[in-house]
């Protein structure tokens, strides 16, 4: 017998939306490594990350002595992307109606003003703000592309 896709329960077919949360985690997972391997196997995993990330050191959680291989606000869009990604599942069908772009600008937003105040000479941001603010735009950037995923599985249906 088909199965019902069209259910609340089932609004993603083939489940494609857990790839965002795997890859999420599998990027923390990979940047909290340096402080555990061997020198060359740091140095492999911050030249990965290298290009995504400026990797300042006092910008960057350490652990053992160790920065890991993102900054605070990256290691935060990993960490929110994973978990927007599971919210935006569990709340299919009762998501708001509200442009992607809202969405996005209220993850951006947050962010964007935490970045220019420093820069500005307004305020000087901290550790907590820095992640706070990634996990507020990684958050909804995965939502906004499971919606995607979603209007897209609607539309071929």
């Amino acid at each position: 017998m088909p199965r019902n896709t069209s259910s609340l329960f089932d609004p993603m077919p083939g489940r494609r939306w857990i790839l965002i949360p795997a890859l999420a985690g599998g990027l923390v997972t990979l940047s909290a490594l340096p402080p555990w391997l061997p020198v060359w196997a740091q140095t492999v995993v911050m030249e990965a990350f290298a290009p995504v990330c400026h990797q300042l050191p006092e910008r960057s959680m350490h652990m053992s002595g160790t920065a890991l291989a993102v900054c605070d606000r990256c290691l935060g869009i990993y960490i929110g992307a994973g978990a927007g990604a599971v919210v935006a599942r569990m709340a299919a069908g009762f998501e708001a109606h509200a442009s992607p772009w809202v969405v996005l600008g209220i993850g951006i937003v947050p962010a964007g003003v935490d970045w220019l105040g420093p820069w500005l000479g307004l305020w000087i941001n901290t550790p907590s703000s820095r992640l706070l603010t990634g996990l507020w735009l990684g958050g909804a950037v995965a939502w906004m592309v499971v919606r995607a995923i979603r209007s897209a599985s609607r539309r071929t249906r």
